[in-house]
């Protein structure tokens, strides 16, 4: 790792513990940091997210439901941030979704459920949040 990646980066999670994969971030209009990645331990995929800091990393929070879930996305709009992932449970695809605002997330809601729902998108445009 070059030195700018080395001054400006800040360790997630811990390679010994979890194996974690497909981060996202986005930014929120006050500056704040936000992250999420699907994590593997013990066997089972969770959808995990955390605001960063000034040089630190706040408590990671599961977003995901009881179900694997995998490839997770977030983008902000305005100092709400909506996170979005596919989730199996109980042989049932899903792609389900919640936002982050005022230091509480939201509930867990679903937007879709069918066969091989994996790879949800989330963008912002015009104030409006599409999935």
């Amino acid at each position: 790792m070059n030195q700018l990646n080395q001054n400006n980066s800040m360790a997630v999670t811990d390679i010994l513990a979890s194996s974690c994969q497909y981060p996202a971030a986005a930014i929120t209009a006050d500056g704040s940091l936000h992250i999420c990645w699907q994590e593997l331990k013990n066997g089972h995929d969770t959808v995990r997210a955390a605001v960063a800091g000034k040089g630190n990393i706040g408590a990671a929070v599961q977003l995901s439901k009881e179900g694997e879930a995998l490839k997770p996305v977030c983008a902000a709009e305005g100092n709400r941030v909506w996170y979005a992932w596919g989730e199996c449970s109980t042989g049932q695809w899903s792609i389900n979704y919640r936002y982050y605002e005022n230091g509480d997330y939201g509930p867990v809601m679903c937007a879709e459920t069918g066969e091989a729902l994996f790879y949800p998108y989330l963008y912002v445009r015009d104030e409006h949040v599409y999935l």
